[in-house]
């Protein structure tokens, strides 16, 4: 079953935040159900009792569940329910100034809710029970929870007035988000476009000669539009650029010392990605954000040595 929440804005919304970190705190339902102790049979009564059975949250309730927390924190649905902010929409003019303050009061009140309830923490374990515990390859709605995430972490960091800074360090030092969420959700893209990509090289091959027509002006230009096709996965494109943008925030002028930084330069996934050269010069955003991140990471600094002197 898929839990449906209708959209709460204003004060309504930290109400809306509150009930889905006690979801996620619980973890499990227990529910009261009869079961039969013994079968009826000759001369003798089936007995019955009542008995506790406890429900894990099913997979699909997690997914809605990243999917709704983004939805709190997109400005767009927030001034969208305002009666100003839809006139203005509407008619195409910009929001008055006091409209936008009210949404970064709203933003700033859901980090402290956020960072108090332990939100990403609970969310994180959540998630990586119910997306990579059991080793299939990820689905579209896999991926499309990722996104969610994310973006609702990028929305209350890039829309937030107060404490970001300390947000941005919480989230990589001080949350699992990282070992539970980023790392085994980027090797199983890897994975993905590993296949992908080879699929691209076998299909290009396949189709090299196309039938005697190989030396035809175009023929050439076709067979790579076709094969490269095969490189393209919406969601988990969006999936790795929303992750990788999530780790920029994080590891921004972040502590060298910290373990989470120093596991995150042991996983570092820009090597694997690089390997798959068709599938990155498809997708040069995502190439940009590997060098973005590896800026952060100081993977380009210039150790100083006893040959500067001579230089």
């Amino acid at each position: 079953k898929i839990l449906t929440i209708p959209f709460l804005s204003l004060s309504s919304r930290r109400l809306a935040l509150a009930s889905v970190v006690g979801i996620l705190e619980d973890g499990e339902v227990v529910v009261t159900e009869v079961a039969m102790k013994a079968a009826p049979g000759d001369k003798q009564r089936g007995t019955w009792e009542e008995r506790e059975v406890v429900i894990r949250h099913e997979k699909e309730l997690v997914v809605q569940m990243c999917e709704l927390l983004q939805g709190f924190t997109r400005a767009d649905t927030y001034f969208k329910d305002l009666d100003e902010g839809f006139y203005f929409m509407e008619a195409g003019l910009e929001l008055p100034e006091y409209c936008i303050d009210q949404f970064s009061v709203e933003i700033d009140q859901l980090l402290t809710l956020t960072v108090e309830s332990r939100l990403v923490e609970k969310l994180a374990s959540a998630m990586n029970r119910e997306l990579f515990d059991d080793g299939k390859v990820l689905d579209a709605a896999d991926h499309l929870a990722v996104t969610a995430i994310n973006g609702f972490l990028q929305n209350l960091y890039l829309y937030g007035c107060e404490d970001t800074e300390p947000f941005r360090n919480y989230i990589l030092a001080d949350t699992l988000l990282v070992p539970h969420v980023v790392i085994p959700y980027l090797e199983r893209c890897v994975y993905h476009a590993a296949v992908m990509t080879r699929r691209c090289l076998a299909n290009r091959e396949a189709l090299g000669d196309f039938a005697g027509f190989g030396d035809m002006p175009g023929v050439a230009a076709l067979v790579s539009e076709v094969s490269d096709m095969s490189l393209d996965f919406p969601e988990l494109e969006a999936g790795v650029e929303a992750t990788l943008r999530t780790l920029i925030i994080c590891s921004f002028r972040a502590p060298r010392t910290r373990l989470m930084f120093q596991l995150l330069q042991r996983f570092n996934p820009t090597s694997s990605l690089l390997r798959m050269k068709s599938y990155i010069a498809r997708h040069d955003y995502m190439f940009s954000l590997l060098l973005l991140l590896n800026v952060n990471m100081g993977a380009f600094d210039i150790t100083g040595s006893g040959d500067d002197d001579e230089m």
